[in-house]
């Protein structure tokens, strides 16, 4: 008899590039544009997942991406607001 175990992850919350600025109005469709064709300069790469042609974000890896762009940032103090 077999043992299986099953890690119970959290399932990631993709959200399509173009309702992201919708979501959070902090960001332009523009600039999530830039960031995805610069994504393998940039290390935006890991936080985008292409199915066919739609694009997807990450939202949990898109945040913890733009901490690491700014590390200065304590995010017990910085709040952003979601509709």
């Amino acid at each position: 008899m077999t043992n299986n175990t099953y890690e119970h992850k959290k399932m990631p919350q993709l959200i399509l590039l173009v309702d992201f600025p919708k979501k959070y109005k902090f960001i332009t469709l523009g600039k999530l544009r830039q960031l995805v064709f610069c994504k393998d300069i940039n290390g935006f790469d890991k936080v985008v997942v292409k199915i066919g042609r739609r694009i997807l974000l990450d939202e949990d890896l898109f945040f913890a991406w733009l901490r690491e762009q700014n590390p200065n940032w304590n995010s017990e103090e910085v709040y952003i607001k979601a509709n």
